[in-house]
C-alpha cells in the first residue's frame, strides 16, 4: 500500500515556496453576504481533476516500486497486492472519447524549478490531463499541504526512471477482462527483471498463465537489447530462433521501403511488426512499452509518422549513442510542444542541442557523399534523405522558435557564433550556434524591435528604415516593397489624432488577408491596447470581419486562448470578443456570423460544420490552461455577482455584458468539449441550475432574469452535447425548480423561455442517454 509521509523534506519545501504557497485570494473582493457558487462548484470539479492527477502520480510511483524492488533483490516477482493495487487506482479512472485509454510517463528533461535535476524531470499524460512537479505542487497549495507525499514520492519514481534510462513508459489502461490483466501482470513482472538480467548476463524467469518460462533478452536489428521486443516474444510465447527470424524479415521490408521512397515511416522493427496488418493480426501487443521512440515524438497511438518522422528518430537514436534521456531532449527540441511556455535558458539549452543535430546531419552528409562503397543509386537515395531530414528539423525548428515569447529574446545575446543569456547582472554563456539557428535568433530580436514600432503607428509616431521592412518581410514572407506597403495601410488606419478609421480598415481587409498568418495576432495584440478607448469595439468588430475570411485559424486559436488567460484576475472587455472570434474561427461556415455581436444561439446544434481539427486543438490548448482558464473563470463570475448586488448605476462593466461574456464562453465550451470545457459547463449547470445559489437573490437578479434564463438554456444545450450520464441528476434538478423559475417573473416572454428551458432539459437528457 502507498504510505502517506506528510512531512516536507527540504527540496520539497524550496519547491513549494518557488510556486508561492498557499493560494492567494483574487484581487476583486465580494460581499460577504454573497456566495460565488460557480466558484465553488469549479473548485470541486478542480478537486475531482486533482483526484484524477493524485492517482496518474501513484500508478507512476507504483511501477517504479516494482522496478525498484526487483532491482534491489527484495522482490522476485510482482507484488501481487501492489499489482492489485495499481489496477484498482487505474480502473478508478478512465477517459471520455476520443481519448484512449492508457498513461505515458515521459521524460521531459527541461525543468523549470531549481530544485528538480533536469534528470528526473518527467511528466505523466491520461488522456488530455497532465501531471509533473508543478502540478503536484499546485494541488499540495490548494489542499494544504495534504498530498506532501506525493511530491516525493514522484521524485522517487521519477529517479527510479532516471536511473534505469527510461525515457518513457506506456502504459494500456486495465480492462475487467481477464486475459488482460494476466498479459498486463506477465508484461510487468519481464520489464521489472529486464534490466537486471542484462546487467547479469541471464534469461528472464517468469509464469504466464500458469506456466513456467525462461527467456533470452531480445535483440533488434541494430544488436541492441529490445525491451519491447522481449515484451514481444514473451507475451507470444516465441521462441528466440522464430523471434529472430521475424526481425529480420521486418528489417529487410523496413530497407526495401526506404529504397522504395515509401511515404511511410517505420522508426525501428519492433514499430513496424505492429503496424503491418498482416503480422500484427497473429501478434499479442504488449500493455505495456519501454522506451519506445514513438512517444516521444506523438501523444496519441492514432497519430502517422512520416517518413521524415522516423528517419529523424533513427538519426537522433544514433546521434544520442542509443542514450534514452538524451534522444528525448534532442527530439523535445525538435518537436516540443512547449515553446510558448519556455524561458530565456532553456531556450539557450536547447538551441545549443539543436545546432549539435544539425551539426551531425551536416556531417552524416558528407560522409554519405564520400562513400564509394555504395552504388551511384544508392548513394543519390541516402543524400535525398539526408536533405529530407534536415528540411524536417529546420521546419520544425524554425516554427516553434516562432512561438518563443519576445521578452525571451530580448534576454538572449550572440556576439559572432556564441549565444549567452543574461538575468540581471548575471550572464550564462550557452555556447556555439549552427549558423541558419544564429540567423533565426537575430531575426527573432530585430523582429521584437520592429513590433515596438509598429505600436507606435497608432500615434503616427514610428519611423521605419530598411531594416525594418527587411525584418516584416521575412516575417510575413513578403518583398520588401510589399513590407512598405504592409505598413502603409496599417498607418492609413488611423487618423491625424490617432482615431480607427473602419471603412478604411474593411476597404483593405483583401489585401491583410494576403498575410494572414501573422496580421491577426499582430493586430489584435499590439494595436488593440494602442487604440482609443472609445474606438476598441469598432476595431474588434472589424478584426471579426478579417477573422471570418481566414484560411488557417490554428493560430489564431493559440492566440486568444493564451490572450484570455493572460490577466486571469481581470475582466477585459475584449475577453467577449475574444469568444465571439473563437466561435467563428472552429466553425467551418462563417460567412452568416459576419459583424455580429453576439454568436446565434443555434450553433450548437452544429455537428458536420465544425471543423474538428481546429476544435481538438482548442481543446488541447485550454486543458494546457486548465489551472489559469479555472482561475479566469472564478474572476469573470465573481464579478458579475458584485455587479448583480452593486447599487451602481453605471459599474465599471456591465452586468448585461459580463452575462453575455459567459453565455460566448460557454458556447465555446460546448462546441470543443472537453475536460475543462466539460467541468467548467458542468459547474456554471449546477449554479445556473439551483435556484437556491445568490445568483438568484441579488439586488439586481430580478433585473437580470432574462440573461439568467438565456444563460442557463445554453448552459443546458451545452450539457446535452458534452455531458455524461453522472449529469443526467442536475438536469433533473433543474426540472424541479420549474414552478421557482416560472414565478420569476410573468410576462409572456419570459413565460415562453421557461417553456423552452423545459423542453430542452428532455432533449438533452435524451442526446446523453444516447451516447451510454
Amino acid at each position: 500500500m502507498i504510505t502517506k509521509e506528510f512531512n516536507l523534506d527540504d527540496e520539497a519545501k524550496n519547491l513549494f515556496k518557488q510556486l508561492g504557497g498557499i493560494d492567494k485570494h483574487l484581487k476583486i473582493r465580494i460581499p460577504s453576504k454573497v456566495k460565488d457558487q460557480l466558484g465553488e462548484n469549479l473548485k470541486k470539479e478542480e478537486e475531482q481533476l486533482d483526484n484524477w492527477r493524485i492517482k496518474m502520480g501513484q500508478i507512476a510511483y507504483l511501477i517504479s516500486r516494482m522496478f525498484k524492488e526487483y532491482e534491489q533483490g527484495t522482490n522476485q516477482s510482482v507484488n501481487n497486492q501492489a499489482f492489485e493495487n495499481l489496477v484498482k487506482l487505474f480502473q478508478s479512472i478512465k477517459p471520455k472519447p476520443p481519448f484512449e485509454d492508457s498513461i505515458l510517463i515521459r521524460f521531459r528533461g527541461f525543468s523549470t524549478l531549481s530544485q528538480i535535476p533536469e534528470n528526473i524531470d518527467y511528466e505523466v499524460i491520461f488522456a488530455d490531463i497532465n501531471v509533473n512537479f508543478s502540478i503536484i505542487i499546485q494541488i499540495i497549495k490548494r489542499t494544504g499541504n495534504q498530498f506532501t507525499h506525493l511530491l516525493n514520492q514522484l521524485k522517487q519514481a521519477f529517479t527510479v526512471f532516471s536511473n534505469l534510462g527510461i525515457n518513457n513508459l506506456h502504459i494500456m489502461r486495465p480492462t475487467n477482462d481477464e486475459k488482460f490483466i494476466e498479459n498486463l501482470r506477465c508484461a510487468l513482472e519481464i520489464l521489472s527483471q529486464y534490466f537486471s538480467a542484462i546487467k547479469n548476463n541471464r534469461p528472464i524467469v517468469f509464469v504466464h498463465k500458469g506456466k513456467s518460462f525462461s527467456l533470452p533478452i531480445v535483440k533488434n536489428e541494430s544488436q541492441k537489447s529490445d525491451p519491447n521486443l522481449t515484451l514481444m516474444a514473451g507475451l507470444n510465447g516465441l521462441k528466440p530462433e522464430t523471434t529472430q527470424a521475424l526481425i529480420q524479415k521486418v528489417n529487410v521490408m523496413i530497407q526495401k521501403s526506404y529504397a522504395s521512397k515509401s511515404t511511410t515511416g517505420y522508426m525501428d522493427v519492433y514499430n513496424a511488426i505492429y503496424s503491418i496488418k498482416s503480422i500484427k493480426a497473429k501478434l499479442i501487443k504488449p500493455p505495456v512499452e519501454l522506451s519506445n521512440i514513438r512517444w516521444l515524438m506523438v501523444d496519441s497511438g492514432k497519430e502517422e509518422i512520416t517518413r521524415e518522422k522516423a528517419q529523424v528518430a533513427k538519426l537522433v537514436m544514433e546521434s544520442s549513442g542509443n542514450n534514452p534521456q538524451k534522444t528525448a531532449q534532442i527530439l523535445k527540441t525538435v518537436y516540443g510542444n512547449d515553446y510558448d511556455t519556455i524561458n530565456s535558458k532553456v531556450l539557450g539549452e536547447r538551441l545549443q542541442i539543436s545546432s549539435g543535430l544539425l551539426n551531425t546531419i551536416e556531417e552524416k552528409h558528407k560522409d554519405q557523399a564520400n562513400n564509394k562503397t555504395l552504388t551511384q543509386a544508392a548513394t543519390s537515395v541516402e543524400i535525398e534523405d539526408n536533405k529530407s531530414v534536415k528540411t524536417e528539423v529546420m521546419d520544425n525548428i524554425k516554427s516553434r522558435l516562432d512561438q518563443v515569447k519576445d521578452e525571451v529574446y530580448d534576454n538572449l545575446f550572440v556576439q559572432d557564433d556564441v549565444v549567452s543569456v543574461r538575468s540581471g547582472e548575471n550572464e550564462t554563456i550557452i555556447g556555439k550556434m549552427h549558423a541558419n539557428l544564429l540567423k533565426m535568433v537575430s531575426f527573432y530580436k530585430s523582429r521584437s524591435v520592429t513590433k515596438n514600432k509598429l505600436k507606435a503607428i497608432v500615434r503616427k509616431a514610428a519611423k521605419f528604415d530598411f531594416s525594418d521592412y527587411e525584418t516584416l518581410a521575412r516575417d510575413f514572407d513578403i518583398s520588401l516593397n510589399e513590407a512598405k506597403e504592409l505598413v502603409g495601410m496599417l498607418e492609413n488606419c488611423f487618423d491625424g489624432d490617432g482615431r480607427f478609421l473602419q471603412g478604411t480598415f474593411k476597404n483593405i481587409i483583401p489585401d491583410f488577408k494576403k498575410h494572414e498568418r501573422k496580421i491577426f495576432e499582430f493586430l489584435w495584440h499590439y494595436l488593440k491596447e494602442c487604440i482609443h478607448q472609445k474606438d476598441r469595439m469598432v476595431f474588434l468588430n472589424s478584426l471579426q470581419v478579417l477573422i471570418a475570411r481566414m484560411q488557417q485559424p490554428k493560430r489564431a486559436i493559440k492566440f486568444l486562448i493564451a490572450e484570455f488567460c493572460r490577466d486571469t484576475d481581470k475582466v477585459n472587455f475584449s475577453d467577449r470578443k475574444n469568444f465571439i472570434l473563437c466561435n467563428l474561427l472552429i466553425r467551418r461556415y462563417n460567412k452568416e456570423l459576419l459583424d455580429v455581436d453576439i454568436t446565434p444561439e443555434d450553433v450548437l446544434r452544429v455537428e458536420e460544420g465544425l471543423d474538428t481539427q481546429i476544435a481538438d486543438y482548442a481543446t488541447w490548448r485550454i486543458n494546457n490552461e486548465q489551472e489559469r482558464f479555472f482561475a479566469k473563470f472564478k474572476t469573470i463570475h465573481k464579478e458579475l455577482l458584485v455587479a448583480l448586488n452593486s447599487r451602481k448605476e453605471d459599474p465599471d462593466m456591465p452586468v448585461r455584458q459580463l452575462f453575455l461574456l459567459e453565455r460566448e464562453s460557454y458556447i465555446f465550451l460546448s462546441l470543443i468539449s472537453g475536460t475543462t470545457a466539460h467541468s467548467v459547463i458542468r459547474s456554471a449547470l449546477k449554479e445556473y441550475g439551483n435556484t437556491d445559489a445568490k445568483l438568484y437573490h441579488l439586488r439586481n437578479s430580478r433585473k437580470e432574469v432574462f440573461s439568467i434564463m438565456q444563460n442557463l438554456r445554453v448552459i443546458i444545450r451545452g450539457i446535452g452535447r458534452i455531458g455524461d450520464s453522472d449529469d443526467l441528476i442536475l438536469l433533473d434538478t433543474v426540472k424541479q425548480h420549474e414552478e421557482f423559475l416560472f414565478d420569476l417573473d410573468h410576462s409572456p416572454q419570459h413565460k415562453d423561455l421557461v417553456l423552452q428551458i423545459i423542453e430542452w432539459l428532455g432533449v438533452c437528457k435524451q442526446q446523453i442517454m444516447d451516447r451510454r
